[in-house]
């Protein structure tokens, strides 16, 4: 079920993350919608949208979400997540929400903590789990597409000359902190890689981008101006030359 408005509720409703996942910010309104409330879940940072016969849910209205867009934020949200169409206030209008459907706190979710505190809190610690050269590689190995954990595992042992249990202790590391998936065929595990904690820290990454792309520009520039400097060096040694030959010739 996909329409072409989305009502969001949590890191959906900053116009930042929207940028970074759709390369675009939708047309936003502010929203809510009675009989429900947005609980904070269990030892995460986002919340998730539970029914509440007396809670009453903010957040913001996406609008004009092409059917690519739905899919790509379809895929960032985590598979407790139920598409449903729910009403609105004011007109009864009607689109999707992202509704939860696992445990939730007893409490309601703050977006202003979030974005002063949880965010950051929770990149600093991908930051950790990708700071180490194994699991770097696996995730690199994995950009590629799925791959058994014995294949995996093979090609670790050599780089790096690691044990077998040690590569599973990176890929046990990897997969309780969302940054890879693992399904069951037969007798082999297949692991793939879950990008909502990679968009993360490109969200984070995002503020802080500017500066090397201004140094990069920079740099263009001095070797845009070496070259042309270079050039006109070398312009005129030819043609220094020539007028020496010419003097040559006429005097012979």
């Amino acid at each position: 079920m996909r329409g072409s408005d989305l009502f969001v509720y949590g890191t959906l409703r900053f116009p930042e993350i929207l940028e970074i996942l759709l390369g675009r910010v939708p047309a936003l309104s502010p929203a809510s919608a009675r009989g429900w409330r947005v609980r904070a879940l269990p030892g995460v940072a986002y919340p998730g949208m539970v029914a509440d016969p007396d809670g009453v849910a903010d957040g913001v209205l996406l609008g004009g979400l092409t059917e690519a867009e739905c899919r790509l934020l379809d895929a960032y949200e985590d598979p407790e997540y139920e598409p449903t169409l729910i009403t609105l206030d004011g007109g009864g209008r009607r689109a999707r929400a992202y509704v939860w459907t696992g445990p939730t706190e007893p409490y309601d979710w703050d977006p202003v903590h979030f974005a002063e505190h949880e965010l950051a809190r929770f990149l600093m610690h991908a930051f950790d789990v990708l700071g180490d050269p194994v699991r770097r590689r696996i995730l690199e190995l994995l950009a590629d597409g799925e791959r058994a954990a014995g294949e995996i595992s093979a090609v670790v042992q050599e780089e790096f000359g690691i044990s077998q249990p040690g590569v599973s202790q990176h890929l046990r590391v990897l997969r309780e902190n969302g940054f890879t998936t693992v399904r069951a065929a037969g007798t082999r595990r297949l692991y793939s890689v879950d990008p909502a904690p990679l968009r993360e820290i490109d969200i984070w990454l995002e503020r802080y981008r500017r500066f090397w792309t201004q140094r990069m520009d920079a740099l263009d520039t001095e070797i845009a101006r070496g070259r042309r400097e270079r050039g006109q060096r070398g312009d005129g040694r030819v043609s220094s030359a020539q007028e020496g030959a010419g003097e040559e010739g006429t005097g012979s």
